[in-house]
C-alpha cells in the first residue's frame, strides 16, 4: 500500500500550481497525493485536469476586506471543517501534510497537530492561516528562510 501525502492549497493559482509541481516530484517517490481544497475555489478545475484527488471543504474567507456576513458564515463553517479534515486524517493516515496557502487550508493544517503529521509551507512570506496557526501546529517546516517582519 502507498503512503499517502495530503496537500491543502486553493483560491488563487498562485497557491494551486506550485502544489501541483510539488505533488508531481512527490509522485515519482510512489507517493499516493490528495489535494484538500474549497468548494468554490480554482482548485476545483485544475487540480482534477492534473489528474489528482480533490477533497473539498465549504469554506469563506476572514479577510477584512470581505462582509461581515461572510465572515461570519465564515465562522460557523470552521468547525465543521475541522471535523471533515479529522475524518479526512482518519481516512488516510498521511505521512506528511503541506499547505500551500488559501483560507480552506486552515482547518486541515490545525487538524494535522493532533495527529502530530508534520506541516510544511513552502511560502516566503507567511498568509493568515499559517501565521495564525503557526503556535498551534507541532512542527512548521520552512521551505525557505524565514523573512523579516514587514
Amino acid at each position: 500500500m502507498k503512503q499517502k501525502v495530503i496537500l491543502a492549497a486553493g483560491g488563487t493559482g498562485g497557491h494551486i500550481y506550485p502544489a501541483i509541481a510539488v505533488a508531481d516530484v512527490l509522485k515519482k517517490s510512489n507517493l499516493d497525493i490528495l489535494f484538500w481544497g474549497a468548494t468554490q475555489g480554482l482548485e476545483n478545475k485544475i487540480v482534477p485536469q492534473a489528474n489528482y484527488s480533490l477533497t473539498t471543504v465549504k469554506m469563506g474567507r476572514l479577510n477584512s476586506n470581505v462582509r461581515k456576513s461572510e465572515r461570519l458564515l465564515t465562522l460557523f463553517l470552521l468547525p465543521l471543517a475541522f471535523l471533515k479534515a479529522i475524518y479526512i486524517l482518519l481516512m488516510n493516515r498521511p505521512l506528511f501534510v503541506l499547505g500551500f496557502g488559501g483560507h480552506a487550508s486552515a482547518p486541515l493544517l490545525l487538524a494535522s497537530r493532533i495527529f502530530l503529521v508534520i506541516f510544511g509551507s513552502q511560502m516566503l512570506y507567511q498568509g493568515w492561516p499559517t501565521e495564525n496557526y503557526h503556535n498551534l501546529l507541532m512542527k512548521l517546516l520552512l521551505f525557505s528562510k524565514p523573512p523579516k517582519k514587514r
